[in-house]
């Protein structure tokens, strides 16, 4: 029997935090879209089933078609 172990404490502290919305109807806050060569970009997570657990993987989509609203944030 073998096992493989796996440490990310020292590298763990130097992660960037992020935060994980649902878009309510559509709606997203300004810091969901950034600026990208052919429109706005927005970072997805995935969640799969892994060899260890779960795990979470980020994935960009481009945003071509976003209408920018009057009180702030966008509709997607």
């Amino acid at each position: 029997m073998g096992a493989t172990a796996y440490s990310l404490t020292a590298y763990q502290e130097q992660l960037p935090q992020v935060e994980l919305i649902k878009p309510d109807r559509g709606r997203l806050p300004p810091e969901c879209l950034t600026d990208g060569p052919d429109g706005k970009i927005m970072n997805t997570v995935e969640r799969q089933d892994g060899p260890w657990g779960q795990r979470y993987v980020i994935k960009q989509l481009t945003v071509y078609a976003y209408q920018e609203l009057p009180e702030g944030g966008f509709f997607v």
